[in-house]
């Protein structure tokens, strides 16, 4: 009896995650769509977009079963369009704006809700139905309002800038591989800096190490003004994922005002305050100035993957004028796959999971932003199945990463009380998300040492 009063509170607890999801998403979703139908684009240029989309998806090592069915989504409508006369997508909004088309799209895009709504909780799957039946039904207003935001002028935007869709990510992805942690780390990066080329152990094979050679180049940072120093630091990590897990929802360009929205769990916000954009802005342009290249031949020999080199700016990205989602803004044009995500995926170390558990109930401040993703990191690695990583995170060590310094001991120990608050505050929102089932604290002495993770769900 309790076992079953017991997951059917789990379930009501998804059905309304599920249900707020969709109450956000859908409009979202049919804004994209009327766009899409309001842009004046040909079929031609469609088509194109259509395929370039469908080679993103598919160049994926391990795509999602949402990534499989989008992809068996675009080819249809690539067939479909294949077969048609060429003509304006203005005219396709005015002769085949189909709700019918959007009910299908939606319910591909939401399958894997739906399902399991209808499978365990009857009210919640009506619910559902109703939230998307009613955006439907108010579709065609929302294709007017998209008309008028296009404007007369819209080709004379085309002209000077690019047109694109702001995607909102559902997954976080993060490179996790030694390389990456090394590039970042303010621990352990200065080398980069004052050599040419730096070897980094990234495994062993037959009881000897395996070095890969790593090169960085940011002669390019000289010329720019940015208001801290040149050297990556975990902030500008943090700022690479968020900008990773965009790339990796569909997005062709991204704007402060996206990652802002996205780093902080997707959660609604308002204008981006001044400061936190200039720190995107700074992180940005690091990023998209350094360059790296990664000889992996050594690593490509011994753990068999096909790629010997991998090189490129750490962010392959523009700065463009950009009509997005019909306002005209200043975004970073996606030109290639950053180099240090393509480089884990194919050593297979990258972690994923829901973009909610960013927002963790704090304020996304630098810091606090930073210590939200080293707890990530760590306890998404204890959940591996494939680690040997124990549950245990040590403050020291979270200490001497996010480089604590204060101008005597009493402030030290004010600021490390402070850094362990804003741990537990994190943790606390996980433990609500159901992300891990607790935590407990370790002492020596007095003095607590760290934390021992407590979980139920172990990731492959």
């Amino acid at each position: 009896m309790d076992k079953d009063f017991s997951n059917r509170e789990k379930i009501m607890s998804n059905t309304a995650s599920i249900l707020d999801m969709l109450r956000t998403e859908v409009p979202l979703q049919v804004e994209m769509f009327a766009l899409l139908k309001a842009s004046t684009k040909t079929e031609s240029d469609r088509r194109e977009d259509i395929k370039k989309a469908i080679a993103h998806f598919e160049k994926k090592d391990s795509p999602s079963e949402h990534d499989k069915k989008t992809i068996k989504q675009l080819k249809n409508e690539l067939t479909t369009l294949e077969k048609s006369t060429y003509r304006t997508a203005k005219e396709d909004s005015e002769n085949s704006f189909s709700r019918e088309e959007l009910r299908r799209r939606l319910h591909v895009i939401f399958g894997a809700y739906l399902a399991f709504l209808e499978q365990h909780d009857a009210e919640g799957f009506a619910e559902a139905m109703n939230i998307i039946e009613k955006d439907i039904k108010d579709s065609r207003k929302t294709l007017a309002r998209m008309k008028r935001s296009l404007g007369k002028s819209s080709n004379e935007t085309v002209s000077t800038g690019e047109k694109a869709l702001a995607v909102r990510a559902h997954e976080y992805f993060a490179p996790v591989d030694k390389v990456t942690r090394s590039v970042f780390d303010r621990r352990k990066n200065s080398a980069f800096y004052e050599n040419p080329e730096i070897r980094v152990k990234v495994g062993t094979k037959g009881g000897k190490p395996v070095l890969s050679i790593i090169s960085i180049n940011i002669s390019e940072l000289k010329n720019v003004t940015i208001s801290n120093d040149v050297m990556l630091n975990p902030y500008n990590r943090a700022i690479h994922n968020i900008a990773v897990s965009l790339y990796n929802a569909g997005n062709t360009h991204i704007t402060p005002s996206l990652i802002y929205h996205t780093i902080n769990g997707g959660r609604r916000e308002k204008e981006v305050p001044e400061q936190v954009r200039q720190d995107i802005m700074d992180s940005m342009r690091k990023l998209m100035l350094t360059f790296i290249k990664i000889d992996a031949t050594e690593e490509a020999k011994a753990f068999g993957f096909d790629k010997l080199t991998f090189e490129g700016y750490l962010m392959p990205v523009k700065l463009v004028t950009a009509l997005i989602n019909g306002q005209e803004v200043e975004s970073f044009k996606f030109l290639d796959e950053p180099p240090l995500y393509t480089y884990a995926s194919k050593k297979k170390q990258i972690s994923r999971c829901d973009i909610g558990l960013l927002a963790a109930d704090i304020s996304m401040t630098p810091e606090n932003i930073v210590i939200r993703d080293y707890l990530l990191e760590q306890i998404l690695t204890m959940q591996n199945t494939h680690n040997k990583r124990n549950n245990v995170i040590l403050y020291d060590t979270l200490y001497e990463y996010l480089g604590v310094e204060a101008p005597n001991n009493n402030a030290l120990k004010q600021k490390r009380l402070g850094i362990r608050e804003k741990v537990k505050t994190i943790l606390n929102a996980w433990v609500k998300a159901k992300f891990i089932t607790g935590y407990d604290e370790l002492l020596e002495g007095r003095k607590i040492k760290g934390l021992y993770i407590k979980y139920a769900k172990q990731r492959k």
